[in-house]
């Protein structure tokens, strides 16, 4: 028994190795590679759900909707409340224009949990091409006055968000005015964010996204402004962000350098070793140039040079109005002195000053 359990392990360890390489490739937008990275994982170990939605998904991305399907359906034999998978096969019996089976599937990924805001599209456009309506919208219409229907509509419509990051944060930002702490309600998951926010007019404004990378919800924070409510994403690792929605993935195929979660310590870029050595060249440069003796003027304005730099703002002032006023003759880092009135010219000793 224990020669099979090691035999099990192994071949899902290379079943894993396999699936990341899919999902580096995946986000390099090579789909082609990441299918095949993807069939490897699966021959290794195909009890996994989320290796053929993942397949399923690469798919829709080259417009294969008939392997889609198929994935989708593997997913779902394997995992019956697996939401995404009920998501992509929605997205694929969509793309060959089945959309009454497209509507049901779509609907079976609401039902599960599923938030990407793709699915709520897709839905909205079968109901608008079936002239049907999903089942809590039917529930909603029945208990729910049409005046007060339509004015959450129009308010939400008219609501955006915007977002943008930084190397440790995602900052999403929803422009809502004059909100207060008590209407705002943020609930942070590993890699999907919901907003709900009551609006002065009585309507309700709800904002889901499955983010692209997961992040740590931990150390994630919002504030509510006088202009917007600011919400905060901790990165997981120091990876740029291609857009603010997609799959989560765990960032570690990231196209910038790459921090190690937990704030450990960054990984080394390619070229960074030359980068180094190209470093070590410039800072003995420089030293060699403040290590170089001087001699005459350039002595005496490298010294002026590093009297300057060092100096504050009215050690500053001082230098300029005094060798200005003087003509150069004179130097002084004293403003006090400086400040009560003009500087005059004192030519050097055994020489006098003309005017022309």
């Amino acid at each position: 028994s224990t020669p099979l359990l090691r035999c099990k392990s192994s071949t899902r360890i290379m079943a894993e190795e396999h699936f990341q390489k899919g999902n580096a490739a995946f986000v390099d937008e090579d789909f082609e590679s990441s299918v095949r990275h993807y069939s490897d994982a699966i021959d290794q170990d195909d009890t996994n759900a989320e290796y053929y939605v993942k397949r399923s998904t690469a798919h829709l991305k080259r417009k294969n909707y008939t392997d889609a399907l198929a994935d989708a359906a593997s997913a779902i034999q394997l995992n019956p409340k697996c939401a995404r998978a009920y998501l992509r096969q929605g997205q694929a019996y969509f793309g060959v224009e089945d959309i009454q089976k497209a509507q049901v599937s779509l609907t079976q990924a609401e039902h599960h949990g599923e938030t990407h805001s793709i699915c709520k599209d897709l839905l909205d456009q079968c109901n608008l091409k079936l002239g049907t309506t999903t089942t809590t919208q039917q529930e909603d219409a029945a208990t729910m006055p049409s005046s007060t229907s339509s004015l959450e509509c129009s308010a939400a419509d008219r609501i955006q968000h915007q977002w943008y990051q930084n190397s440790d944060f995602v900052i999403v930002s929803v422009m809502i005015k004059k909100l207060k702490n008590e209407d705002v309600s943020v609930t942070f998951a590993e890699n999907t964010l919901s907003v709900d926010i009551k609006l002065s007019n009585g309507a309700t404004y709800n904002l889901e996204i499955d983010t692209f990378y997961k992040y740590n919800s931990e150390s994630s924070t919002y504030r509510v402004m006088s202009t917007k409510v600011e919400i905060k994403l901790k990165k997981c690792m120091q990876v740029q962000w291609p857009k603010l929605e997609g799959e989560g993935l765990d960032g570690s195929a990231g196209p910038s350098v790459a921090m190690a979660a937990g704030g450990g310590a960054l990984a080394r870029p390619p070229g960074y070793e030359a980068e180094q050595k190209w470093s070590k060249l410039l800072r003995e440069a420089e030293q060699q140039e403040k290590d170089e003796k001087l001699e005459g003027d350039a002595a005496l304005n490298k010294l002026f040079q590093d009297i300057y730099k060092d100096a504050d703002e009215d050690t500053r002032r001082a230098m300029n109005k005094s060798f200005q006023e003087s003509n150069g003759t004179v130097l002084s880092t004293n403003w006090k002195d400086i400040k009560k009135e003009k500087t005059p010219v004192k030519p050097p000793d055994g020489m006098e000053v003309k005017n022309w």
